[in-house]
């Protein structure tokens, strides 16, 4: 197969779906997905599943609107987190059910992308070999259209210690958890590095399989994630976040600029415009912090907290964690099985951890829990492709003095994000806190029109390139069926207003700008916000898609009633068919012309 009409890079969720969809709307079309790694699900890929890994999400809102899971099929039962061996089992009936394995390569990786002159794409393949003793082979392939949709977990982030090369014991990623899963084990003094999702799990793993745990988080840093039980009560009904944030009424107090366009537009400019809609606003938000901090009695005991996290949920972001456990959690602290040290990782020995407090560990293993590059996943050439397909790169003049009059825009229509506190009190003073190795991010953010084609002129109208999933949030199922769908409309050029002579490319670019840099302002970095680098998206994840299904010119209201569209919760079930529904809106569009 040296050509194609479209080539994805990555077999995970985003990847598997923009396959299946760009099928669904053109069958028999000539299509290749490629992934380095030895078995489809990316994340939830066969080696990267380690013991007890769950999703954040419960049974039912982790699967394709038309490819439901059967939960008694897999032995699960509603309000249970779903098992990453049973996603990765999924999603392999997933690509089994619509064809999608014959039009896969794995153990493949893209080494670069080289644009020709006719907007077509040279692309080098390493086809990586199955034993160590094998050579790699090399080979091109020449598509029309590529889809970088390997998302944010591809690459680890690695941070450097003084004396680390001194230190004796085991030190892993936290992506290699799966396949260092008896090294975790066999552990007796781990140390694990980091305050997100994947430091409470191996810090969970390592401390049930009896090593004392020590969990050390950066004071200047996000802190220590929001745990959220699966269910909880607020104002005395039963609720999850995941409901909350897929409810209309609920996502109005988020001030994403993407709703004031949107359903209850009226309502949402209430609430963030006016005192009295403030005040509601800010009631809202103390309510859920309330709530959180009780259920998980950071109070009741000195170890907890530490644990207390740094924000509001206002300033959250997908660094949440969800308590997915077969136990509790916060036992392990309390049974003085897992230590909680508020500080910098100060130099490393042979056996010990120093840290800036002056606090010394003991530690035969590190699990570095300290996230992913934000990058391409596949080298773009000529030079200067980089730059202009909106890869974070280093910020130009005029790029810095637009960014100062989108800034002036954002606070003129949020005026209170200037001023509202980021950090709480028990936070430790982000200008006192000790130097971090961890490097400050000078380059841009992602910048990406609708999150996912470049802004740049000469791929809005070659219309050859896009991104899937080069975002965080909290609903990725929903906003990949979506966004696969919007991808392959603009690939197919039925997105009007990105055809001659429609193409307006100052307000395009200005649009992408905007985005990127409100995502700076509302997920910064003190808050363990990830907007410096990628669009951070929680309550604001409906509104997005929202914006996606207008562009298709598909219904957004998708509720039989006011009172269900206010108050029910956005399903999976709610976006059933789609695609279908796209090719019928687009016949009918078309037949009028």
């Amino acid at each position: 197969m040296n050509q194609v009409e479209v080539l994805i890079v990555g077999a995970g969720l985003h990847g598997l779906v923009m396959g299946k969809t760009y099928l669904e709307v053109c069958p028999g079309a000539n299509l290749l997905v490629v992934d380095q790694a030895s078995s489809i699900g990316g994340t939830w890929a066969e080696e990267r599943i380690y013991p007890g890994l769950k999703t954040n999400n419960l049974v039912g809102s982790y699967e394709l609107s038309d490819f439901p899971m059967d939960p008694e099929q897999h032995g699960l039962k509603v309000g249970e987190h779903i098992p990453g061996h049973t996603v990765h089992q999924y999603l392999h009936e997933f690509a089994e059910h619509f064809g999608l394995y014959e039009h896969i390569l794995l153990r493949t990786k893209v080494v670069s992308a080289t644009l020709l002159q006719d907007g077509s794409w040279q692309v080098t393949l390493n086809s990586l070999p199955i034993s160590e003793s094998a050579q790699p082979s090399v080979h091109n392939v020449f598509a029309e259209k590529i889809v970088l949709a390997t998302g944010l977990t591809s690459e680890a982030y690695l941070p450097t210690f003084q004396g680390q090369d001194e230190f004796q014991g085991t030190i892993l990623h936290s992506r290699q958890l799966a396949a260092r899963a008896a090294d975790l084990s066999a552990s007796q003094n781990t140390v694990i590095i980091g305050g997100n999702k994947s430091a409470w799990d191996a810090s969970y793993l390592a401390a049930r399989s009896g090593a004392h745990v020590d969990m050390v988080i950066r004071p200047s840093g996000g802190g220590p994630s929001f745990a959220w039980p699966a269910y909880f009560k607020l104002w005395g009904f039963k609720t999850s976040l995941s409901r909350l944030a897929s409810t209309r009424i609920f996502t109005c107090f988020d001030p994403s600029p993407l709703g004031y366009t949107g359903p209850f537009s009226l309502f949402r400019r209430f609430l963030h415009r006016t005192s009295l809609g403030r005040k509601i606003l800010f009631r809202f938000w103390r309510s859920m912090d309330a709530c959180i901090k009780k259920l998980n009695g950071y109070d009741e005991y000195p170890e907890l907290e530490k644990l207390k996290p740094f924000i509001t949920p206002f300033w959250m972001g997908n660094s949440l964690s969800i308590l997915n456990y077969e136990s509790n959690w916060f036992d392990l602290v309390r049974d003085g099985k897992i230590d909680v040290h508020i500080a910098n990782v100060a130099s490393l020995s042979k056996t010990k951890v120093r840290l800036s407090d002056g606090t010394i560990l003991n530690a035969d293993t590190l699990v570095y829990c300290t996230g992913w590059k934000a990058g391409p996943s596949a080298k773009l050439t000529p030079e200067g492709v980089m730059a202009t397909t909106s890869f974070p790169t280093q910020p130009s003049g005029a790029d810095s003095s637009l960014q100062v009059d989108v800034v002036e825009s954002i606070y003129n229509m949020v005026p209170y994000l200037r001023t509202l506190p980021r950090r709480e009190s028990n936070a430790p003073r982000v200008a006192e806190c000790q130097c971090s190795t961890r490097k400050t991010n000078t380059k841009r953010p992602f910048r990406l029109y609708r999150l996912t084609v470049p802004s740049d002129r000469q791929y809005l109208s070659a219309k050859n390139l896009a991104f899937l999933g080069a975002h965080a949030s909290i609903y990725t199922v929903m906003m990949a069926q979506v966004q696969a769908l919007w991808a392959t409309a603009f690939f197919l050029g039925k997105l009007e207003h990105l055809n001659a002579p429609n193409l307006d490319i100052e307000s395009i670019e200005y649009n992408a700008i905007f985005d990127s840099v409100y995502e700076k302002i509302r997920r910064p970095k003190e808050t363990g916000g990830l907007g410096d680098k990628y669009p951070d998206l929680v309550f604001d994840s409906l509104a997005y898609i929202d914006v996606l299904l207008r562009d298709l010119g598909l219904k957004v209201k998708r509720k039989k009633s006011f009172f269900k569209e206010m108050f029910e919760p956005y399903q999976l079930s709610d976006y059933r068919g789609l695609v279908q529904e796209w090719k019928r809106t687009r016949a009918c569009t078309e037949l009028k012309r």
